[in-house]
């Protein structure tokens, strides 16, 4: 999970920030499941309760936002680009503690054979799987 801020946020320049610091701004909360239990979760579990600016299911809109000051969000994975749409710079920052680990597993029963397609995909995966495990802060 990361948090975006405008590049002149006071939080900005740290390595990175955690719930408690962000808690008294405004989230612009991405209102999009499992995004928002996500994010609202990761508050509750320490006792803290975030105080809403704004929801919204619209990605970019909210970037926007982040880029204009408005306020920050939480983003369960990092975006491609550092800059909104209108092409404002954002900051990405990674949020301490990292929220619980959600995993995934891939199965299939021992009396199917997999499509070419498949094949690829579950390659991909175990090849991508050490890029998709949590790095240290």
């Amino acid at each position: 999970m990361h948090a975006i801020l405008a590049p002149e946020h006071p939080l900005a320049s740290q390595p990175s920030v955690s719930a408690a610091d962000l808690a008294a701004e405004p989230l612009l909360l991405m209102d999009v499941p499992p995004s928002a239990d996500d994010i609202l979760g990761y508050f509750s579990s320490p006792g803290l309760s975030p105080r809403i600016g704004l929801r919204s299911q619209q990605f970019e809109f909210i970037r926007s936002l982040v880029a204009r000051g408005a306020g920050y969000s939480l983003l369960i994975q990092r975006p491609r680009t550092s800059t909104s749409y209108e092409g404002l710079p954002v900051v990405a920052l990674r949020v301490v503690p990292a929220p619980p680990l959600e995993r995934a597993e891939i199965a299939w029963s021992s009396r199917r054979r997999l499509s070419r397609r498949s094949r690829a995909f579950i390659d991909l995966v175990r090849s991508r799987a050490a890029d998709l495990a949590p790095q240290p802060v």
